[in-house]
């Protein structure tokens, strides 16, 4: 069976006796092939030869661009700094300017880096060998915040809590427009990527994200993707809001408990292997993957990094990861 179709069968509600690896790996790659990080993720052709090489090598069941929260945010007027890897947002756009994010619709797709990016997941799709494709897209308010600023857009939900549903509703569009194209260019899923929701209460996560959530995950399910969703760091009290969203895959960080979070939604659930062990030794990592697979019995369970691996991952404890995920049986 394709890589592709075990993810669907998966995600439908079938067992599958094996468990999926998914070493979430981007500008590592980079680093292990010896590739400029900038000619990296502006050049589609490397970056899909990059990552074919390296999370091929690694026995990834997933093939992906680099997980990068500046793509967007670059593409709609932010400035980014090259001189720490992953990328940064140096200069942000004035919440002043919030009103023009609609009027930049048009042009999107087609600025920045944003091209590439789509055209590295069809070259990913055409080359991959049946192994799943998936996109990364920012979500509503990590987009917003990259955009204005995370400080500037979390004090608006007390200074001003009708802007700050303005600025995520316009956002929202954005996400679900790339989102939309990322399925069309030949992702099997997409992950919607939120790390700042990890950051604000259940009752914002609910009237701020829920529906623009829901929209962008509905209308990528309408083109035949698999929707998923990040939220690094503790999301334990939005767990049953992130399931909510219509989400059929949810990424969790360490700070989650993989068998609460099984217990609790009924969702595919991928995680958790916290990225600082990656920098540790291939026994450290093995010893966590078979506590952390034991705990799931491996169902309902992609067994993958809690987020980005490090850039200077000790390759053989990635491998080791995979590996083990790939010895463990399991019982349907």
């Amino acid at each position: 069976m394709r890589r592709a179709e075990k993810l669907w069968q998966l995600v439908s509600g079938g067992c599958l006796s094996e468990v999926l690896a998914f070493p979430v790996a981007g500008y590592h790659s980079a680093h292990v092939a010896g590739v400029d990080p900038k000619l990296f993720a502006g050049d589609a052709r490397v970056m899909a030869e990059v990552q074919l090489k390296v999370l091929g090598g690694y026995g990834s069941d997933f093939l992906t661009p680099p997980m990068d929260l500046t793509v967007e945010a670059e593409a709609l007027g932010a400035r980014v700094a090259w001189g720490s890897i992953p990328p940064s947002v140096k200069e942000h756009l004035p919440l002043g300017e919030a009103g023009r994010l609609r009027d930049l619709e048009g042009a999107f797709l087609s600025s920045g880096r944003v091209p590439a990016f789509l055209e590295c997941v069809r070259i990913l799709r055409e080359l991959g060998g049946g192994r799943a494709v998936c996109g990364f897209a920012a979500g509503p308010l990590t987009l917003a915040a990259s955009l204005f600023g995370a400080t500037s857009v979390l004090r608006l939900t007390r200074a001003n809590p009708r802007l700050l549903a303005e600025l995520v509703d316009s956002a929202g569009r954005l996400v679900e427009l790339y989102s939309s194209a990322l399925g069309e260019a030949g992702a099997d899923c997409v992950m919607i990527l939120e790390p700042v929701a990890a950051l604000v209460s259940p009752q914002h996560f609910e009237t701020l994200l829920l529906e623009p959530l829901r929209s962008a995950f509905a209308g990528l399910e309408r083109k035949g993707g698999i929707p998923a969703l990040h939220v690094c760091g503790d999301a334990n009290r939005i767990l049953k809001l992130m399931a909510a969203t219509g989400a059929r895959i949810l990424s969790i960080d360490a700070q989650v408990d993989v068998g609460r979070a099984l217990a609790e939604v009924d969702r595919v659930v991928m995680g958790n292997v916290p990225t600082s062990l990656f920098l540790s030794s291939p026994e450290e990592v093995r010893r966590y993957t078979l506590a952390m697979l034991s705990a799931s019995r491996g169902r309902r369970h992609i067994a993958a990094s809690g987020c980005d691996i490090p850039v200077r991952a000790n390759p053989e404890s990635v491998k080791a990861m995979v590996e083990t995920a790939k010895s463990f049986r399991v019982e349907c």
